[in-house]
């Protein structure tokens, strides 16, 4: 732990309990206000589509300027528009198309402030310390969401939505203001060049990503494990309510999951490790076999004890994903990739719901989630076969 990355921290973890409080209190909010569940699904939609489009060009500008700068200016922005919504509600002024345009901007602005944060990081930190640097950034990820709904709940019968959105606000506000104070050289400025238009550094990007077969073995096999575990996220509660459980299995599932990413992400923040092609690959094996056996039992002792292993797998195999690719992307490149990496991420979910959801009125979940792990299995071992250690 150093100076750059204590100031990046408390300004991450400030920012992430405050956007998972206003998360689940708009939700809530959404639905009491609406009794539908198709704003709640709407105001989803408006909250990653934009990133979609706007991505791929906005890891260009992350790559020609600051990434500090870029982190700054892009919790500033959100701290202010927060602002702007709490006093329209204060006002009794919050309309539902207001809160989508803000939900919509916000999105724009998280598409330049993620891949900032990810080619920043390595930036913060000594090599052998990038494994711990992740996790460190994981392990306040998975605190906010286990802290966030409580709070939010909590919050939004005290203090209301809009005392909710203030909260929010000063998270950003605050972040922005630490960031600030974050100070490090960034090599990747003498080497990009703002002279060549836009399409063509996405073009180069696109070019060294086919050159490169590690990277390219990575993010293919990062858009299967998207595609593949979105069934996972669609089905989870047919799935346990055709075994004939309670909505407390599906409740507990959710808790074990979370609940293994934190425990893996506390070890790997406070242990030094060594990222390779080889433990990626057997992280997503590992994923993918407790996948299997959760998909091949009823007990639900057993299923708690596979979705544990499920959030330990899918958390190491996210902490040494993106060490890997923070280690193998030039840094005058990392902007770009991590974007379009992103754009693929993003694009492919709500394809792989809406798939997973049609082909569950014809086929079994259980059967579903087999096939998703042999998928996984076999993108681990795909991906233990290239060559790279961090």
């Amino acid at each position: 732990m150093n100076r750059n990355l204590l100031l990046f921290a408390a300004g991450s973890f400030v920012s992430l309990i405050g956007t998972r409080i206003y998360q689940v209190a708009l939700a809530w909010w959404l639905y009491s206000k609406t009794g539908s569940s198709e704003y709640v699904g709407l105001f989803m939609i408006s909250s990653f589509l934009p990133a979609i489009i706007v991505s791929p060009f906005a890891g260009t500008v992350v790559d020609r300027h600051s990434r500090r700068n870029m982190m700054v200016v892009m919790d500033l922005l959100r701290g202010v528009l927060f602002m702007s919504l709490f006093l329209m509600e204060y006002l009794s002024e919050l309309t539902m198309a207001l809160l989508l345009i803000v939900t919509v901007l916000v999105s724009v602005f998280d598409s330049f402030f993620n891949p900032a944060v990810d080619s920043l990081l390595p930036d913060l930190v000594r090599k052998e310390n990038l494994v711990r640097a992740n996790s460190l950034y994981r392990l306040l990820k998975n605190l906010s969401k286990i802290l966030g709904p409580a709070l939010g709940s909590f919050l939004l019968k005290v203090v209301g939505l809009a005392g909710v959105i203030l909260i929010n606000s000063l998270s950003f506000l605050i972040s922005g203001i630490f960031e600030m104070f974050i100070k490090v050289e960034e090599k990747h400025l003498k080497k990009v060049s703002k002279e060549r238009k836009m399409w063509q550094d996405i073009k180069s990007a696109l070019l060294y990503i086919r050159s490169v077969r590690f990277i390219l073995v990575t993010i293919l096999v990062i858009a299967i494990m998207n595609f593949f575990t979105g069934s996972m996220h669609v089905l989870l509660p047919e799935h346990v309510s055709k075994l004939g459980k309670s909505e407390w299995v599906y409740g507990t599932l959710m808790s074990m999951l979370s609940f293994g990413g934190l425990i893996v992400t506390f070890l790997m923040a406070t242990i030094k490790t060594r990222a390779s092609a080889k433990t990626l690959g057997l992280n997503l094996m590992g994923y993918g076999l407790a996948v299997f056996v959760f998909a091949m039992t009823g007990n639900h002792w057993l299923m708690f004890a596979m979705y544990f292993l499920i959030g330990i797998f899918q958390t190491l195999f996210n902490i040494n994903v993106i060490t890997l690719l923070q280690l193998a992307i030039p840094e005058e490149m990392r902007g770009k990739i991590f974007s379009l990496i992103s754009a693929v991420s993003f694009s492919l979910l709500p394809v792989s719901y809406g798939f997973f959801g049609f082909l569950s009125s014809y086929v079994a979940t259980a059967h579903i989630f087999i096939t998703t792990s042999m998928a996984l299995i076999a993108g681990g071992v795909l991906i233990s076969l290239q060559r790279f250690e961090g």
